[in-house]
C-alpha cells in the first residue's frame, strides 16, 4: 500500500476559535537540527493549507549555509481554515478584514467583520501556546499573508495590539474596503507621532499580470470577465498608492520594501515572495538585532 509523503520535523494540531465554534488547524514545523538553549524566528503563516510546504521547504533548503543565502533557521506556525469545509470562504472573509466588502460583485462581500477578534486570537491564545511548546524568539516574529490574508496583514501591522515585528504582503486585497483600511492607518498613525527605536519591517509584493490578461489567456468572454474584475480591484495600483503613503507619511514606523514582480499572477507570486522576503526577514544581521 502506497505511504503518504510527509514533511520531516512538521506537526499537525487544531485550537478553537475565541468563541469555540470552529477548530483552526496548525501546520507547524521546527529547525532540522535544533540548537539546545536557542530560540529561533517565528514565521505565522496564513491560508497554511496553500503554501506551507512551500515555505518549509523554502527555508531549510538555504538556512544551513546562512554565509551563502542570508537565511537561517526558522519555526513556521501555518494557520488554516482547512477544518471549516465548504465554509472555508466565508470563515476567510469574517477573519481576514473589519467590514463588508465595497466589491458588491464579491461572492463573500457580506462575510467580513473579524479581524479584530482574529489578531486577539491570535495574540492571546495562539502565540501562548506556540511559544510554550517551541523555543520562540518574541522579538522576531513575522507574519505572512497572500491575498484577502496579505489585507488582514496591512490591517495587523497598524494595529497597537500586534507584537509581530515583520510584516509580509503579498497581493493584498485593498479592493475589500479600501476606506476601512485607510482610517485604521490614519489612526494608528495619530496615535504614534514619535520614531519608533526599531522599526517595523512591512514588505509587499504585487505581480505583473495581476491587473491584466497573462500572455497565455486568450480574450474569450470567460477571460473577458477576469480582466474586468482584474482592472476594478486594481491590485497594483491600490498597493502603490499606500506604499507612496507610508513612505511619505509614517517612515518614523515603518521600514516599507515594495517589489513589482515581472511574469508573475495572483498566485504564482507567492512563492517568489517567500524566497526573497526570507532574506530580509531571516538575515543573520537582522535577527542579531
Amino acid at each position: 500500500m502506497p505511504m503518504p509523503v510527509t514533511i520531516p520535523e512538521t506537526e499537525s494540531r487544531t485550537i478553537p476559535s475565541l468563541s469555540g465554534h470552529m477548530q483552526y488547524e496548525l501546520l507547524i514545523s521546527k529547525p532540522l537540527k535544533m540548537q539546545t538553549g536557542q530560540k529561533y524566528p517565528a514565521i505565522y503563516l496564513l491560508d497554511a493549507d496553500a503554501c506551507f510546504g512551500s515555505m518549509v521547504e523554502s527555508i531549510r533548503m538555504r538556512c544551513h549555509r546562512p554565509d551563502a543565502t542570508n537565511v537561517i533557521p526558522a519555526i513556521v506556525v501555518g494557520i488554516s481554515h482547512r477544518s471549516a469545509g465548504s465554509h472555508i470562504r466565508e470563515n476567510r472573509s469574517f477573519d481576514f478584514t473589519m467590514s463588508p466588502s465595497m466589491d458588491e460583485l464579491s461572492v463573500s462581500s457580506s462575510m467580513g467583520g473579524g479581524a479584530k477578534d482574529f489578531l486577539y486570537w491570535m495574540e492571546t491564545r495562539l502565540k501562548p501556546e506556540i511559544e510554550k511548546d517551541f523555543p520562540i524568539d518574541p522579538a522576531q516574529q513575522t507574519l505572512f499573508g497572500h491575498s484577502l490574508g496579505a489585507y488582514f496583514v496591512l490591517l495587523t501591522a497598524m494595529s497597537t495590539s500586534s507584537t509581530f515585528r515583520n510584516y509580509i504582503s503579498v497581493s493584498p486585497s485593498i479592493w475589500w474596503n479600501p476606506l476601512v483600511l485607510h482610517k485604521k492607518m490614519e489612526a494608528f498613525l495619530t496615535m504614534h507621532p514619535d520614531r519608533y527605536d526599531h522599526l517595523k519591517k512591512l514588505l509587499l509584493y504585487t505581480g505583473e499580470y495581476e491587473e491584466s490578461l497573462a500572455p497565455w489567456q486568450e480574450l474569450n468572454e470567460k477571460n473577458l470577465d477576469s480582466l474586468q474584475r482584474r482592472k476594478r480591484r486594481a491590485m497594483i495600483g491600490n498597493t502603490q498608492d499606500l506604499v507612496r503613503h507610508l513612505n511619505e507619511h509614517a517612515s518614523h514606523i515603518f521600514d516599507v520594501s515594495y517589489q513589482h514582480v515581472p511574469h508573475e499572477d495572483h498566485a504564482s507570486l507567492v512563492s517568489v515572495a517567500i524566497n526573497r522576503s526570507l532574506r530580509t526577514v531571516l538575515s543573520p544581521s537582522v535577527t542579531a538585532d
